[in-house]
């Protein structure tokens, strides 16, 4: 039976996934929070961890749902919404641009209403 990650690992390995998808470097994260390099680093390998108002505005830096990191799916959300979400946020800003103005002309066209 293989032994699955602790869960200050599981946040570790999150928290370094979302911070390179958001393209930044962890001095750029922590001048950003108001903590070193070393910091970011340190709760990025498991060897400390954020505390609550800090994985908020880690959330926030990194345009992630708090939800996200607990594998959590937002409430009120279908499978297929929370998959949608998913997919936008994989996107870098112009191809987050691209979806917003295509879903808005489907709208607007009301011919998937």
């Amino acid at each position: 039976m293989s032994e699955q990650p602790s869960i200050r690992m599981q946040l570790a390995d999150k928290l370094c996934r979302f911070r390179k998808a958001a393209s930044m470097t962890i001095y750029e994260a922590g001048e950003q929070l108001g903590k070193s390099g070393k910091t970011i680093n340190a709760w990025e390998h498991g060897l400390g961890q954020p505390d609550a108002e800090m994985l908020m505005r880690l959330c926030a830096l990194y345009h992630v749902d708090i939800a996200d990191l607990f594998d959590m799916p937002p409430k009120g959300y279908t499978k297929d919404e929370d998959y949608l979400i998913y997919l936008y946020r994989q996107l870098n800003n112009e191809g987050q641009e691209i979806i917003k103005n295509t879903a808005a002309g489907l709208v607007d066209s009301g011919k998937y209403r």
